[in-house]
């Protein structure tokens, strides 16, 4: 016959088994403790700037648990310290606030849903530690244009890590890392950083590149810092002749300053980009551009010094803002006959026809807006006569509004040409292509990035029966070509 314990013994042996599990407070943070490691089960802060410590009582912090920052709307930025490998499931689902996450330089695991809904979260870089990202991590974070990751592609990757991210979502990924392929990896855009640079007061200067040329996409952060310059000659082709090959180059809005020389020699180029934070553009920066045959400013750029696009193949320069307050000698000298500076109704600092030395046209309407694109080729904004949407002045099938989509010219008809890899312009390409031995239908083609007169809608039907139209859902690749314009495929 066994002899019963007393009940004491009962109890107190069940409370030293359940210590270890039980919920325990340290300043902002709900915690458990195991194995001598923290997990964070539960932040209970105002919000703000987060940052994880390192220990508690004595302790590393290992992880951040299930639902630890659930609709902690108020968080704004969370840095995680070396000592956190895993994020749970969940840690940070519907944090719609956050808008940055530093992750630790030894995590090596995202759980699933982990950053769902996190609809502020613009980029987020990746530490070479991880290996592993579950399903659905960052779904519908509406506003992540970029990942970037540190080392080699995750061994673990889910379904949907990022699914329904903002339009033009690209990943990013260190030159010479292994696992991903280009220009789709796991369904997403996908690009290399083929660019050397420097890191100085926490951001990138991009001082030279490495890359095989095409159309080139400067990311807007490396190493999880915000690119915001372009060094002299750092694209210089003169130094580099192989950057003849660049034929586009786009810049986020990050960029503040491209330095003299940056892109000079460049002949290949043909389309060029600005962001939006764009303040200047230092001498001679696209000196001899010879491709480079029409440019956006942005609203942004104060500061155009001497030559900076002289010796180009310019024929038109659009200024989306009031006239820079400084403006070099000769900025524009020998391009094109015909060369013209075109400018917006109610900017300043301009004057027609001519302003500082140049041809100057001023265009009713908006930037990007129908109206504009109707007073620069018809010099009128109303939609009548030859201007009117559905009219063909040229005669070559395709009405206003169709070139107004895909930049053609509705004063040429020999203008009328589809899109091709490169290409700038155009009506839409379709072709029949073999994917992984499969017969599919390709299309693609050039849109404008923002315009109230337009939506762009891509179909397919295996008859031309009006009912059997089918649309396609999203496009697998968007690739920007400038301020205005991107391609989708």
């Amino acid at each position: 016959m066994r002899t019963p314990r007393p009940l004491s013994t009962i109890i107190l042996f069940f409370s030293v088994l359940s210590l270890p599990l039980l919920a325990q407070q340290s300043g902002d943070f709900t915690y458990s403790s195991s194995a001598g490691a923290v997990t964070i089960t539960r932040y209970t802060g105002a919000g703000g700037a987060v940052n994880i410590p390192e220990n508690i009582a004595g302790q590393p912090v290992r992880k951040i648990g299930f639902q630890a920052f659930f609709r902690c709307f108020n968080v704004t930025s969370v840095t995680l310290p070396d000592t956190v490998t895993a994020l749970e499931h969940n840690a940070f689902i519907e944090c719609s606030g956050l808008t940055n996450v530093t992750f630790s330089n030894n995590l090596t695991s995202i759980g699933q849903s982990a950053f769902g809904l996190c609809t502020s979260l613009v980029h987020v870089t990746f530490p070479s530690s991880l290996t592993s990202i579950g399903e659905y991590a960052f779904s519908e974070a509406t506003g992540l244009k970029t990942a970037t990751f540190l080392g080699n592609a995750p061994t673990t990757f889910g379904p949907g890590v990022f699914n329904l991210a903002a339009p033009g979502f690209t990943v990013y990924h260190l030159a010479g890392k292994t696992g991903f392929t280009s220009p789709l990896w796991e369904g997403y855009p996908t690009l290399p950083i083929e660019f050397t640079y420097t890191i100085n007061s926490g951001s990138v200067t991009i001082t030279g590149y490495t890359g095989a040329g095409g159309h080139v996409v400067v990311p807007p952060t490396i190493t999880g810092l915000p690119v915001t310059q372009i060094n002299p000659e750092a694209f210089h082709a003169g130094i580099r002749p192989d950057n003849n090959s660049i034929t586009g180059i786009t810049f986020p809005d990050t960029v503040t300053y491209i330095g003299w020389g940056a892109f000079a020699g460049c002949s290949g180029l043909t389309s060029v980009g600005f962001g939006s934070g764009l303040a200047t553009i230092d001498y001679s920066a696209f000196y001899g551009c010879t491709g480079l045959t029409a440019i956006t400013i942005p609203a942004s750029v104060t500061n155009v010094e001497s030559a900076a696009f002289g010796l180009t193949g310019l024929t038109e320069a659009t200024f989306v803002g009031n006239a820079p307050a400084t403006f070099g000698d000769s900025v524009f000298h020998s391009t094109p006959s015909g060369f013209t500076v075109y400018y917006y109704d109610g900017r300043t600092g301009f004057s027609s026809p001519t302003w500082k030395s140049y041809p100057a046209v001023k265009l009713g309407g908006t930037h990007g807006s129908i109206e504009a694109w109707r007073s620069r080729h018809f010099g009128t904004t109303a939609n009548s006569g030859t201007a009117a949407d559905n009219a063909d002045p040229d005669g070559d099938g395709v009405s206003n509004l169709v070139e107004f989509a895909f930049n053609t010219n509705p004063r040429n008809g020999s203008n009328v040409i589809h899109t091709s890899p490169a290409g700038i312009k155009g009506l839409p390409l379709t072709s029949v292509v073999n994917q992984n031995g499969n017969l599919i239908l390709k299309t693609e083609f050039v849109r404008r990035k923002s315009s109230a007169n337009l939506s762009y809608t891509v179909q397919y039907s295996d008859s031309l029966a009006s009912a059997t139209w089918i649309t396609v859902p999203n496009a697998s690749i968007i690739t920007p070509i400038d301020s205005d314009w991107e391609r989708v495929v």
